[in-house]
């Protein structure tokens, strides 16, 4: 969710909202809305996505439309990079997606010819990091070519008199470029991992497999640099990047599993962005289920099963090994997303039903040595077994007698959810609490 402009109210839509044209606006109501950043400042707002980011600038350079595909899409897209610059000659890369990046022409506003200089207002684009600070234009992207605006007077005035020279390529040039897409071979594991490293192409494999496992031996997360998202060492409690001399930080995913197809199995990898598509929640949030028995979180083990057709590279840690086989493919985007399976690959042992089982001891990461901070140390589920608390439901209802005394602190089954109130009988199926007209107070007993 973002926030498109500085105003702390918003219109709600719904299915029966009415809208009608105004035909009649008055001449004081603004035709543009925005909030101006300095270009100079974008770079501090990458990982801050609380407000879309307004620019202004004259555009010196326009790209013909490039095929991508990104880490998280089935099929190809389009981007269309713009460079503009500021009064001050600060110059600042713009990416539009899709049909945005289709919808960006200048055949109505620009004169080969003449070369005039273009003022543009963009609206609606986020502060991204990719080989340096540039701005992300999606969906919300707008823009404005040279706008009345009181801000874009002093580039009228700076840049009125110069040319500017844009090669803008044509319809028919930016087809073909489009259609310049590669084909991206299938194999099989069995033909990956049979492969020499030096012979996968820069695009990679494509390839469909199936988790089968989580190893416990490798840690799932990692402290990522905000500006550059390198890895950060840990200091004085916190981390630090010393490529950026920052000690701004967030968790990411380095993410670990095995992988089959029935014709091999093999150990695979992918980072945040790939990452956070296969589990489905961000880093932190499943960071803050782990404890130090149970290094593997439920939202992580349940990725056990999840069939997906990636495209892979060989790793790099392939090439500084003495095999000349990869042994770790790195998973570079999904291509397709299969969903569950009920039965793992043939030859591999069916352990879908049983669920995930609890790792041994051996295997288990120290999690709270290396946790990111303080509050991480308090995950851990242990209770004391010197503190009671007991919830108790007093009623006047005269078909229940006493009290019913709930007890949360027996010992360490208290974690596990396992009742021990010995010599009990254990009644046969779950009871909610009786149904009362009139409660009376919840107490909490020390």
């Amino acid at each position: 969710m973002f926030k498109p402009v500085h105003i702390d109210k918003m219109i709600h839509f719904t299915y029966h909202t009415i809208i009608k044209a105004s035909l009649d606006s008055p001449s004081t109501f603004p035709r543009y809305v925005y909030h101006l950043t300095p270009l100079h400042q974008i770079e501090s707002y990458i990982q801050k996505n609380e407000y879309f980011l307004d620019v202004l600038g004259v555009i010196t350079q326009v790209s013909a439309l490039k095929p991508v595909r990104t880490q998280t899409q089935e099929s190809s897209n389009v981007i269309k990079e713009i460079i503009i610059k500021d009064i001050n000659d600060v110059t600042m890369r713009l990416t539009l997606w899709a049909e945005r990046a289709k919808a960006f022409k200048l055949d109505d506003v620009y004169n080969p010819l003449e070369q005039k200089p273009i003022v543009t207002l963009f609206v609606g684009c986020l502060a991204k990091n990719f080989q340096g600070a540039y701005l992300n234009g999606g969906t919300a992207c707008r823009w404005y070519f040279n706008p009345g605006i009181k801000e874009a007077a002093p580039y009228y005035q700076r840049f009125g008199s110069q040319k500017i020279k844009l090669q803008i390529p044509s319809e028919q040039e930016q087809q073909l470029s489009v259609a310049k897409e590669t084909h991206v071979e299938h194999k099989t594991l069995h033909e990956l991992l049979a492969l020499d490293p030096y012979a996968f192409p820069k695009q990679g494999y494509e390839c469909t497999v199936t988790i089968i496992e989580v190893p416990t031996t490798n840690r799932w997360w990692f402290p990522s640099c905000t500006k550059c998202s390198r890895a950060c060492r840990p200091q004085d409690g916190g981390y630090y990047c010393s490529y950026c001399k920052s000690e701004a930080y967030t968790l990411r995913y380095k993410l670990t599993f095995m992988g089959s197809d029935a014709t091999a199995t093999a150990q695979m990898f992918c980072f945040d962005t790939v990452a956070r598509h296969i589990v489905g929640r961000p880093c932190e949030t499943v960071l803050k289920q782990a404890t130090e028995a149970a290094p593997i979180p439920p939202d992580l083990a349940q990725i056990v099963s999840l069939k997906f057709t990636f495209r892979v590279t060989a790793s790099n840690q392939t090439f500084a090994q003495r095999e000349k086989q990869p042994t770790v493919l790195q998973i570079n985007s999904i291509v397709v997303v299969h969903g569950r399976q009920h039965s793992l690959p043939s030859g591999i042992q069916n352990t879908i039903d049983q669920g995930p089982s609890t790792p041994n001891k051996e295997a288990t990461l120290k999690l709270l040595e290396e946790s990111p901070s303080t509050a991480m140390e308090r995950l851990s589920t242990k209770v004391s077994k010197d503190v009671g608390k007991k919830l108790t439901y007093s009623t006047q209802d005269e078909d229940i007698i006493g009290s019913q005394v709930l007890d949360v602190a027996q010992g360490t089954n208290a974690d596990k959810g396992i009742p021990t109130d010995k010599g009990k009988e254990i009644e046969p199926h779950l009871q909610s609490p009786p149904k009362r007209h009139k409660q009376g107070p919840l107490t909490i007993k020390e």
